[in-house]
């Protein structure tokens, strides 16, 4: 274990990426999802799942199920475990050799573990034996076969040994474990050191006692020159260093020297191993991790980087393992031996069927995509997980039962077949649909893709045109009265989408009998035409002088999404042959609309391609040529106000985007992109859309932690100048961080280090202020993620309390990251909230609002990003009845 004091850092350090030729292969053992978990002991893990325990093997196995309340680590074949209110000794497949009957217990300490049931007093072995103990000592844990024991009448401590037998007399007032052979006992409030037989033992190399650790020989004590050791044979070693790891057993300790520059030494205080790192933890098992630029990776003795800094997080190598985070997914590596499977996976296939199996996706049209994975390596793959994603623009046409298959396992040289499930909607566009599929499994290090494509053909865009007709008579002679005859029509789809279930109804003029009133044409491809006919009858009482200016047939075309309409008049003659008649060369440029009344009225086509020209209503009738600003966000473009302003309204905007700018630490952080973007939006939304005025707004890029505190004190203070009638509006995008030991949440200003959250501005005393305010109503709008991960624990945060009439929007849950939407250069979630007060003019309710929000962010990060992003709406305590039917105008 290193120690997790020791984190050291170089003010100017040197990248060792030249050292990458001997370095050894490792294997990415299996990813780890849970709550906490420890360094491997005794070849297992304790972790942590939903609140319970549970134990897994160095291959990443869970052995043991987690089950208890508490556990300790193995140790020897056997762990102290805690099941409801009971404690007991469990072996390695999770048998018990007690049963649940402690109702406390300490962990093993020289094999031996204190234990009490039923206010009895035990020492307890592994193999359940007991050894019971005197009520009248209180009792601790052995160390060097000596265990402190206070007599309860005289409240004086001693040491028994084993056997139960007290080897040194109650006689002190308080007493430490031995180490080294020596103790630290305390009497008449005098310290001292004693050995086993109780016999002082004199240490002149110190000037104040205090308790000693010896670890592989060597004590760590703070003295006035710094840190320092004592070796075993209690001589101080000539050397002094800020800080210090323990030694370990190869006799190397890593120290932090008073110049703040780092080093390996052995016991002689000697530097052994150049340092060219910003952090570095001490040899285990032969390996230490260093870290250059916020990457970790492992050297070996002689100071070769073995393993590469791939790593954003890195444990020590315990029982041959060590924790890492790599790409997002925390899990377990070893050192790769020769006789070590890499995992592999290939997605060999990928096939559509569609539900008229010709290979095409249509509008409406139910589908299935099956891929068939292949494992081709002698190991099975656990816990594999298969996603997909398209492009943005094509995600509104298709609904899929899902786009993610887990499979708990694919067996070794194996294949298995996966299906999505989809259905193509009526809004689908005719184009090349383009998917990416991508599989990962727990047991492998990275993702798999694969690249697939489909043709869809939609429907909205088709074009069903009556192109051309023909009217004759079987025998192409005259047609007379009583005579049967044809008439052929032509429609051609001039649009670029299928034209699906395409009608034609046929008004027959008077003296003619149609056979059919109605003709139908299931499909027509862009481009092609289809060819109906019906027959009809002239009346026997037919003259050519009725018809003699013609007769006229009107032909009505609609088609399955009912958006697309024709309407043809169609005339012909008795008495004589009729020509083909092409209703496209020649034909007057009109085109023919739908009026509700069912009448189709005429109306010229319009020109295209002349800029807009639009008509201001306050400028009596002038008119400009409007172009938006290519470089502005879609969201500012066109921005009107559609609300009175409110002078009781105030609005505190903050964008943080870069992280990199005000800090004085030399290690990079990552900058929250668009965030200034989100800012200026969102400030431009509160004045059109919120009735917040122009001068109540403060907007602040890259906020300092004094500029954050000043503005949220302001906003506070001016809830005061109309008690009760002021609404404050609160919108923050930026880093968010979760502290690893409160779990308390934190937004981050630009000057504060992520890695020290608690220089933040706390999120819970933020709530707590705002609740407490006399607002009428407070409305707050997070944009942050918080990662939640700290080096080998997942951290969960802790619930955060809101009080008041407040109501907060966030952009993700709390272990969830806040994405971009790269293509629209905002925060998904500030883009999809401001769309949608955009598209309703601010019109809506709180509810309504988060509602939307939601659904677009999920639907569209999952498409996009491959990540999940749910946003939440909360509020607190004490807020009115029917907040969510509140608006924001």
């Amino acid at each position: 274990m290193r120690l997790s004091g020791l984190t050291i850092l170089l003010l100017s350090a040197a990248l060792a990426q030249e050292a990458l030729a001997d370095q050894l292969d490792f294997k990415w053992i299996r990813e780890i999802r849970c709550e906490q978990i420890r360094p491997y002991s005794d070849d297992m893990c304790a972790f942590k799942e939903n609140g319970k325990w549970g134990f897994m093997d160095t291959s990443g196995n869970v052995v043991i199920a987690p089950q208890f309340d508490e556990c300790y680590d193995f140790a020897d074949g056997h762990a102290i475990v805690k099941k409801g209110p009971r404690w007991g000794i469990i072996d390695k497949t999770g048998k018990s050799s007690t049963g649940f009957v402690f109702s406390k217990m300490n962990d093993f300490s020289d094999g031996i573990a204190y234990a009490e049931e039923n206010n009895l007093c035990f020492y307890v072995y592994p193999d359940g034996k007991k050894q019971p103990l005197s009520a009248k000592f209180t009792y601790g844990d052995f160390s060097e076969g000596l265990a402190p024991v206070m007599k309860k009448k005289n409240r004086k401590w001693g040491y028994i040994n084993k056997k139960g037998i007290v080897s040194i007399e109650p006689a002190y007032d308080s007493v430490y474990s031995f180490s080294n052979g020596i103790a630290l006992v305390k009497n008449n409030k005098k310290s001292f050191y004693i050995n086993k037989k109780g016999s002082r033992r004199n240490i002149s190399e110190l000037k104040s006692n205090e308790p000693l650790h010896f670890v592989n020989g060597y004590a760590k004590i703070k003295t006035d020159k710094g840190i320092q050791f004592l070796d075993s044979h209690l001589k101080l070693l000539n050397f002094s260093a800020a800080d210090a790891t323990d030694f370990n057993k190869d006799g190397i300790a890593a120290i932090l020297m008073k110049d703040n520059t780092m080093r390996y030494i052995n016991t002689a205080g000697r530097a052994i191993l150049p340092v060219e790192y910003d952090k570095m933890g001490n040899f285990s098992e032969g390996l230490a991790w260093v870290s250059s630029n916020g990457k970790y990776g492992y050297i070996d003795g002689k100071g070769t980087l073995v393993i590469d800094t791939l790593f954003t997080s890195a444990t020590d190598f315990n029982d041959g393992v060590a924790f890492v985070s790599y790409n997002g997914r925390m899990g377990s590596i070893k050192v790769k031996e020769e006789s070590d499977i890499i995992p592999d996976l290939v997605i060999e296939d990928i096939a559509i069927k569609d539900a008229n199996l010709n290979s095409r996706v249509e509008a409406e049209e139910t589908f299935a995509i099956a891929v068939t994975l292949h494992n081709p390596t002698g190991e099975d793959l656990h816990d594999v997980n298969l996603q997909f994603a398209g492009e943005q623009s094509q995600a509104e046409w298709f609904d899929f039962d899902g786009q993610s298959v887990y499979l708990p396992q694919v067996r070794a040289n194996s294949d298995t077949t996966v299906t999505f499930g989809g259905s193509a909607n009526i809004d689908l566009v005719s184009d090349k649909i383009n998917l990416e599929f991508r599989g990962l499994a727990s047991n492998m290090k990275d993702p798999v893709t694969a690249q697939y494509s489909f043709e869809a053909m939609g429907v909205n865009a088709c074009k069903p045109l009556i192109t051309k007709y023909w009217v004759y008579k079987d025998n192409h002679t005259p047609i007379s009265a009583g005579d049967v005859a044809n008439l052929m029509l032509t429609v051609t789809n001039d649009g670029s989408d299928l034209a699906k279930d395409v009608t034609v109804d046929l008004q027959w003029p008077e003296g003619i009998s149609g056979v059919d009133n109605e003709m139908k044409i299931p499909l027509i491809k862009p481009g092609e035409s289809a060819e109906i006919t019906s027959r009809f009858t002239v009346d026997s009482l037919m003259t050519d002088s009725l018809s003699r200016n013609g007769l006229t047939v009107v032909a009505k075309l609609s088609e399955y999404t009912r958006k697309h309409k024709d309407i043809k008049y169609l005339s012909f003659y008795t008495g004589r042959m009729n020509a083909e008649v092409n209703l496209e060369s020649g034909a007057p440029a009109m085109m023919y609309q739908y009026t509700p009344d069912s009448r189709y009225v005429a109306q010229n086509t319009q020109s295209m391609g002349a800029p807009q020209i639009v008509t201001s209503a306050s400028s009596a009738g002038t008119q400009e040529i409007v172009k938006e600003d290519e470089n502005m966000s879609e969201l500012l473009a066109g921005l009107t106000p559609v609300v009175a302003a409110d002078p009781n309204k105030f609005a505190l905007v903050i964008g943080n985007e870069d992280y990199n700018s005000f800090k004085q630490s030399t290690t990079y952080e990552v900058n929250v992109d668009y965030a200034e973007n989100d800012a200026d939006a969102f400030a431009a939304y509160a004045t059109d859309y919120m009735g917040v005025p122009k001068e109540n707004v403060i907007l602040l890029h890259n906020a300092t932690y004094a500029q954050m505190n000043f503005n949220i004190n302001k906003l506070l203070m001016m809830s005061k100048t109309n008690p009760g009638n002021v609404e404050l509006y609160l919108f923050y995008a930026g880093h968010g961080q979760h502290d690893v030991d409160s779990k308390e949440t934190y937004l981050m200003p630009v000057d504060v280090s992520i890695s020290s959250p608690t220089a933040g501005i706390k999120l819970e005393k933020l709530y707590a202020d705002l609740g407490e305010s006399q607002a009428k109503k407070t409305y707050v709008f997070l944009d942050a993620c918080y990662s939640g991960v700290g080096r080998g624990i997942v951290i969960k945060p802790k619930e955060t309390p809101i009080n008041g009439n407040t109501v907060v929007f966030t952009a993700t849950s709390s272990t969830q990251r806040s994405m971009p939407y790269k293509e629209k250069q905002h925060g998904m979630f500030t883009y999809f909230l401001l769309k949608t007060m955009r598209d309703t003019n601010g019109n809506l309710t709180v509810g309504t609002l988060f509602d939307a929000t939601r659904r677009e962010v999920v639907k569209n990060s999952i498409w996009i990003n491959n990540s999940e992003q749910t946003p939440e709406l909360l509020s607190g305590e004490g807020i009115e009845s029917g907040w969510k039917d509140w608006k924001l105008q």
